[in-house]
């Protein structure tokens, strides 16, 4: 549903165009769309070409990162909550600045 609306409702797509088409409510019929068979069938491509993408870099990241998560994880199955000094102990000090 959001990546629907990033690319109908908000016209974030380069192929779909800047253009904004309203969303149907939940539980509301749609009974016309404001758009062409044709723009639809490349809505609904780029939804897939989105979400494909989205899966990939996120199994990546959990990939790459596996390691980490399962220290994460084994401590939380230890502990059940985790303190901002606990995540600070098992990964290091963020890779950023911290903000005050």
């Amino acid at each position: 549903q959001s990546a629907y609306a990033q690319i109908v409702h908000y016209g974030m797509n380069a192929k779909v165009g800047n253009v904004s088409f309203e969303m149907p409510q939940p539980g509301e019929m749609v009974i016309d769309k404001p758009y062409s068979e044709k723009t639809a069938e490349l809505i609904d491509s780029e939804v897939r070409d989105l979400i494909n993408s989205a899966h990939k870099h996120t199994t990546e990241l959990l990939t790459k990162h596996k390691e980490n998560i399962e220290k994460v994880a084994e401590r939380l199955l230890k502990q059940e909550i985790l303190s901002r000094d606990d995540m600070i102990e098992l990964l290091g000090p963020r890779p950023f600045p911290e903000k005050s």
